[in-house]
């Protein structure tokens, strides 16, 4: 179509009566290219001011909030969302493959049966919130606040946990094999079932731990402690 002789390409989409998909044959208009950042975007994010660039993962403001928005089973795959604050969120069922959480507040948030392979998480405040069959594999947990959070069946294996707070944690049937928990407070954590095999307890504190068949870093297994 050509109007006020500039050739349009449009994609014979009508929404509303308009046309959409119209730009100058010299390139995508500006409405387009605003448009394609947000392009399915869940609208939780949307109104928190995150954008999808021309890379296509998802990236947050610092300190956008978050609280309490429904992205159950989202695809936040490599997604910046450090500082974010996403404390009460439903994030149950959510890909956060490699994304990055640092810093950000995730307390009482739902990430039961997320995955979250190789996630960056450091220094996150994850108190109370629910991680029940998530996938932690690899994800970097360090200082991480995990008080009072559910882990149970979890899948935290090879991930740093080195000084993170796991006091009063469900670590039942968690398997933790090759984390490192050096210096990580563990006072009052559920670990009956857990695998524990080649993990770094290094300065751990296990005061008040509950055990049961328990398996120790040596490859044992324990009712008693490791």
């Amino acid at each position: 179509m050509k109007l006020n002789g500039v050739w349009l390409i449009c994609s014979a989409v009508v929404v509303a009566g308009a046309l959409s998909g119209c730009g100058s044959s010299g390139g995508a208009s500006s409405s387009n290219a605003a448009l394609s950042s947000s392009a399915a975007l869940p609208q939780a994010l949307a109104e928190g001011g995150c954008t999808r660039p021309d890379s296509g993962r998802i990236s947050c403001p610092s300190g956008a909030n978050l609280s309490d928005a429904n992205l159950s089973k989202a695809n936040l795959d490599g997604a910046n969302l450090s500082g974010a604050n996403l404390s009460g969120a439903d994030l149950s069922g959510a890909d956060l493959d490699g994304a990055n959480l640092s810093g950000a507040n995730l307390s009482g948030a739902n990430l039961s049966g997320a995955d979250q392979d190789g996630a960056n998480l450091s220094g996150a405040n994850l108190s109370d919130a629910n991680l029940s069959k998530a996938n932690l594999d690899g994800a970097d947990l360090s200082g991480a606040d995990l008080s009072g959070a559910d882990l149970s069946g979890a899948d935290v294996d090879g991930a740093n946990l080195s000084g993170a707070d796991l006091s009063g944690a469900d670590l039942s049937g968690t398997d933790l094999d090759g984390a490192d928990l050096s210096g990580a407070n563990l006072s009052g954590a559920n670990l009956s079932k857990a695998g524990l095999e080649g993990a770094n307890l290094t300065g751990a504190n296990l005061s008040g731990v509950k055990w049961g068949n328990t398996m120790c870093p040596d490859g044992t297994l324990t009712d008693t402690g490791c």
